[in-house]
């Protein structure tokens, strides 16, 4: 083979595609998908050489591959120390300039929201009977960071959901994201750490406040239990149908029904690409009795009310608003989705 394409489909319909040309080798050898290796494409050897000596501080330098990672083979202490990249050296200076907090680990990512970052040192330095951060501080701050990095709003981010089962955040994602809170927090880095030992982002919260000395403070005297009310978005008590679909959504998406706002789009806010969105539609059909329509257009159902409200209009037995007595949702928005012409 001379050219190979490669496609990539990750989670929310994101599509990569890339074209890969055979390049020739000094000694023009094609050599087979098994044959693994880079020394074949060294030009120079003696370049090589000197380039993995200047790295590693090792005269005799070599590699080996170990859990599908290139790197140094540790012969203990260098004869000499290595020679930091340039870009290290470059970077050096703004920390000195500014020193009140750590250097981004992406000069593209942008500023973080307040609250400011915690360095240990401030922590420890702090009277005995001060204040710590509080346990809100510490939470909002990851949320803010897991926030930006997936694109879910913060509001949807409950800390018991698994980042990957629930939320979709790869292992690719959860060392970047480990990344960036360890440079928010000052955090030095462990090459021992494992990420599947860290599965929530209340285990998250957890490391931060382990490894940058930050104590969870105590709840605050006379806090007020959380209200029993439901979301904005919520479906009313005794709404069968809303019901029915977000059981319908949870058990295809793997969302816990108490995340599904109504209001969520399925596809911007819940990554329920098109495909899967036919299939609910396919399973809400099946479910109500609803024929099949070839003229449906899915972009006319952006969200769960709107999915809902398909239900109602095709169900002759769903059509009715919910069940008598049941709560309304107290909004004026001119399109009632309780199917009532009520508020």
């Amino acid at each position: 083979m001379r050219y190979a394409l490669r496609l990539a489909a990750g989670f929310g319909s994101q599509i990569a595609m890339v074209m890969l040309a055979w390049t020739p080798v000094p000694d023009g050898r094609h050599r087979a998908p098994d044959e693994v290796g880079f020394g074949y494409r060294v030009v120079d050897p003696q370049a090589w050489q000197r380039w993995l000596t200047e790295i590693s501080g090792h005269e005799h330098a070599a590699l080996e591959v170990v859990q599908r990672r290139l790197r140094v083979v540790d012969a203990g202490p260098g004869a000499r120390p290595a020679v930091p990249a340039p870009a290290v050296a470059v970077a050096a200076a703004p920390v000195a300039a500014a020193p009140a907090a750590p250097v981004p680990a992406s000069p593209s990512a942008p500023p973080m929201p307040p609250p400011a970052p915690v360095a240990p040192a401030a922590a420890a330095a702090a009277p005995a009977g001060g204040a710590p951060v509080s346990v809100d501080e510490v939470a909002e701050r990851v949320l803010a960071l897991v926030a930006e990095q997936t694109g879910y709003p913060p509001e949807m981010l409950d800390l018991d959901l698994d980042l990957e089962a629930d939320l979709g955040v790869d292992t690719v994602k959860q060392a970047e994201l480990f990344a960036t809170v360890r440079e928010a927090y000052g955090i030095e880095r462990d090459d021992s750490l494992r990420l599947r030992d860290y599965p929530t982002l209340n285990h998250v919260i957890g490391f931060v406040r382990d490894r940058a000395g930050i104590a969870a403070p105590a709840a605050a005297p006379g806090a007020a239990a959380p209200s029993a009310a439901p979301a904005a978005g919520a479906p009313a008590s005794g709404d069968e149908v809303a019901e029915k679909v977000l059981a319908l959504v949870a058990e295809q998406t793997g969302y816990p029904p108490e995340m599904l706002d109504l209001d969520l789009d399925l596809e911007a806010d819940l990554g329920v690409d098109t495909v899967k969105q036919a299939e609910l539609f396919a399973t809400v059909r099946e479910t109500y009795g609803i024929e099949r329509d070839d003229s449906l257009r899915l972009r006319d159902y952006p969200t769960l009310n709107h999915v809902i409200g398909f239900v109602r209009d095709r169900s002759p037995q769903a059509a009715l608003a919910p069940a008598a007595g049941a709560a309304r949702c107290g909004t004026v928005c001119g399109t009632c989705c309780w199917g009532a012409g009520v508020g």
